[in-house]
């Protein structure tokens, strides 16, 4: 008879928050690729991962990264956010600038 913890007796809640923050920052990073057009590959070396690891990410097959990745993955989207919004700033700021002020 399994123990009562083996994998058979999983409580299936266990790690649902988790789960469900990995999701949402694997769908941020998804739309931030998308975006910025970057490539697998080169999404998977600034990560530091493996891109069958990245691969399995985007697909679903896994569901719960380990910690040390979800947190680089938490430092790369809040760096590539930064970055985002410094180009947004660059360029409202070059259109002030480059706008004729008529008196």
């Amino acid at each position: 008879m399994p123990g009562a913890k083996s994998h058979y007796h999983r409580q299936p809640g266990s790690n649902a928050t988790e789960k469900q923050e990995f999701r949402g920052l694997v769908q941020e990073l998804r739309r931030l690729a998308f975006e910025h057009r970057y490539t697998r590959s080169d999404l998977a070396s600034e990560l530091g991962i493996s891109l069958p690891t990245l691969n399995q990410w985007l697909s679903g097959y896994i569901q719960l990264a380990r910690p040390e990745h979800v947190e680089r993955l938490k430092r790369f989207l809040n760096r590539a956010q930064a970055e985002h919004v410094l180009k947004e700033i660059r360029k409202v700021n070059s259109k002030l600038r480059n706008r004729k002020i008529v008196a």
